[in-house]
């Protein structure tokens, strides 16, 4: 079944993050998945909980549909690529995609998301696009936060750098979760589990099972 993210849906749930997010400093015992580590960086974040109750990020797709026609709905091929990894726990049908940006292509980064937009010009491997997935699934799970933690992780001294496979096994044997690495360690360790999905021969079958471990934590 498909995951219904429309804004009036999820009305409820913004102001729910937004009240947890206000009350946070005052009590900590109610708080949303990913907490602040410091006063400056819960006032950061708050102007994404803002941005999400104000519906900023559908007037923001609505314009870019616009004044941008170019920009489609998911293809087959590309619906099937992420229904491998995501199964039905993306919204699909507001997923959008962008395959002639300009800006931030070519010296940021090959591709970037933007809400439920993936931008790109002209092609995007298919595990870059798997990754740029991963922080679609991010938004539609977790709000605009989304954008403020990916830039952290990306200035943070690990960056995208998980630990590889013998990192993720430790991480395993203790119950770890997806959701306790940074937001582009999470794109990437799915990445590169998509990777071992397309060549089953470049990974040992305990490396195979360790990658899935954490990607089936996308379709929980």
């Amino acid at each position: 079944m498909s995951r219904n993210n429309s804004f009036g849906k999820q009305v409820i749930v913004r102001w729910k993050r937004l009240g947890k997010h206000l009350i946070f400093p005052f009590y900590k015992g109610n708080q949303n998945d990913f907490v602040p580590s410091s006063i400056l960086e819960w006032m950061s974040d708050l102007w994404f909980y803002i941005m999400d109750v104000l519906g900023i990020p559908e007037v923001y797709q609505l314009i870019i549909r616009l004044i941008k026609w170019n920009t489609r709905k998911l293809n087959d091929a590309e619906i099937n690529i992420a229904r491998q990894v995501f199964g039905t726990n993306l919204d699909y049908e507001v997923i959008r995609i962008d395959d002639a940006a300009r800006f931030g292509t070519k010296k940021i980064a090959a591709a970037y998301v933007s809400f439920n937009t993936i931008n790109y010009n002209k092609k995007i491997k298919k595990e870059i696009f798997v990754h740029e997935l991963v922080h679609i699934w991010q938004y539609q799970h977790f709000g605009s936060i989304y954008i403020a933690r990916a830039i952290k992780a990306q200035f943070s001294k690990a960056g995208y750098d998980y630990g590889g496979v013998s990192h993720l096994y430790h991480q395993m044997l203790k119950g770890g979760k997806l959701i306790d690495f940074n937001f582009e360690q999470q794109a990437d360790i799915i990445e590169d589990y998509y990777r071992i999905m397309m060549k089953p021969q470049s990974a040992s079958p305990l490396d195979h099972s360790i990658y899935q471990y954490f990607a089936e934590q996308l379709v929980r």
